[in-house]
């Protein structure tokens, strides 16, 4: 395998696993699962909402618990997945 087949394969294999975290994003809203959504980010990862922007260790109780106060039942669904993979690091946005 050349190095740019090993290349090309390394962000194919990031991007399935982004878009594997996205997933159990949605998976956790969904079910106001504590433990799932705690899987979703790095120790010093942060989350951007509109209604939050901050450490993703204090959002992830922060919207369990809002969704178990005010939602019944959910449906999220993600659009527009947006990924950029640089070397050992990569961002996302997705409407959700």
């Amino acid at each position: 395998m050349t190095l740019d087949r090993t290349a090309a394969l390394a962000d194919l294999v990031a991007r399935r696993d982004i878009e594997d975290v996205l997933t159990r994003y949605c998976r956790a809203l969904d079910r106001a699962d504590l433990g799932l959504m705690e899987t979703v980010y790095w120790p010093d990862g942060c989350d951007i909402h509109g209604i939050y922007s901050g450490n993703a260790g204090e959002f992830v109780p922060f919207i369990i618990r809002e969704i178990r106060n005010f939602f019944i039942m959910g449906t999220h669904c993600l659009l527009n997945i947006a990924i950029e993979v640089d070397g050992d690091r990569a961002s996302t946005e997705s409407y959700l």
